[in-house]
């Protein structure tokens, strides 16, 4: 299979700035939808439709802006400027989504995945030219030219695409179910050191049930009847501060200057 050069904007049908919509409905906006903000693309490019703030729209905007599954979008505006996201599927509102006026909707041509270009724009080839083209200093933007002249490689064939597509989606779930079960195993620690920390061990070295040893009721919780309240000041050997740095100490208020000529 032989790969070819092109440009980013070779690869789009449309490149769509949206809006941001009003607070409340008027006579021209009517449509009640849901926008995506710079910051509601994560980078691990999930989109969570539930989290995204409604506002009103007209016609026009929501027949220009609108967002569909397969969409790509781009961060052009802020901190996160150059971040790819989508669309969840696990979203469970049915309101249109829309673009804000800091993303960008990009939507592939014919005879390009969705999918496949969603990874590309993710992959750190293309990652690695954003900052050639972001301008401004106290608000990041991502000039036009960067589609009109970022380097991507092609794969000219769909059936090669669908295969690229399900191996990437293949590692993307490996890893979705690793960090379900890491997140889980973190809420079982969670809980078990609370457990031991206000129940403690019995003589078998298992946590205490309630049930069998007397509690008693503190202004920290519920603890075993033996156990005492302390504070930190007095089971620590000693409580202090860190050293606070104050410059005049290491310097003479009186004497010569030091003075570097060019």
């Amino acid at each position: 299979m032989t790969y070819k050069n092109t440009h980013l904007e070779d690869l789009l049908d449309s490149t769509v700035s949206g809006y941001w919509g009003e607070d409340y409905a008027t006579t021209k906006s009517r449509n009640l939808c849901q926008v995506i903000r710079n910051g509601d693309v994560g980078k691990n490019g999930c989109i969570d439709q539930n989290d995204l703030p409604r506002r009103w729209f007209s016609n026009s905007e929501l027949a220009k802006a609108l967002v569909r599954k397969g969409d790509s979008i781009l961060v052009s505006s802020g901190a996160y400027t150059g971040n790819v996201g989508r669309l969840s599927d696990s979203s469970k509102n049915r309101l249109p989504v829309i673009a804000s006026n800091f993303v960008r909707r990009l939507r592939s041509k014919e005879g390009v995945r969705p999918d496949w270009l969603y990874h590309l724009l993710r992959s750190g080839d293309i990652q690695a030219q954003v900052p050639a083209y972001v301008g401004g200093s106290a608000m990041p933007n991502l000039q036009p030219d960067f589609y009109k002249y970022c380097r991507v490689p092609v794969c000219p064939s769909p059936q090669v695409q669908d295969i690229i597509i399900r191996i990437i989606n293949s590692i993307d779930s490996t890893i979705d179910q690793a960090e379900t079960l890491l997140a889980k195993q973190q809420r079982i620690k969670t809980g078990l050191i609370h457990d031991l920390l206000t129940r403690g061990l019995d003589a078998q070295g298992r946590l205490r049930d309630p049930s069998n040893y007397p509690i008693v009721s503190t202004r920290v919780g519920n603890i075993p009847a033996e156990w005492n309240l302390s504070t930190v000041g007095e089971e620590c050997y000693q409580v202090c501060v860190g050293i606070v740095i104050r410059p005049t100490q290491y310097y003479s208020e009186t004497g010569p200057i030091a003075l570097l000529s060019l």
